[in-house]
């Protein structure tokens, strides 16, 4: 069985560093908001401080327009799923067009 880190090398070989790396952050703020918070008094974190809403950006939480991207619906995994599926199997596509930086500059601005 391959080791993660050789797992790791070869999809960022396939399928590009910023597509795995934003894959990977997807999932682990998925998992640690989805799964272990929710419910929780650290629940509220989220739509105070991260979520994309107008009071927030009213309150001048400017970085909501850079947080939303990563956070989704706890209640909706496939809308995450969905996401990651058209992130792993397009991304590569435009990361080999417009490179890293420019891949990642399309992701924050969408």
């Amino acid at each position: 069985m391959p080791r993660l880190p050789d797992l790791v090398k070869r999809l960022q070989a396939r399928h590009g560093v910023v597509v795995v790396a934003l894959i990977a952050v997807n999932i682990a703020l998925q998992l640690l908001f989805g799964l272990l918070l929710h419910g929780t008094s650290l629940d509220s974190v989220y739509s105070e401080w991260l979520a994309l809403s107008v009071p927030n950006v009213f309150s001048l939480k400017v970085w909501t327009l850079l947080t939303y991207g990563f956070l989704h619906d706890n209640a909706d995994i496939f809308h995450v799923l969905f996401n990651m599926l058209a992130l792993f199997f397009l991304g590569p596509q435009f990361e080999r067009r417009w490179g890293s930086r420019g891949f990642v500059r399309f992701w924050l601005l969408c």
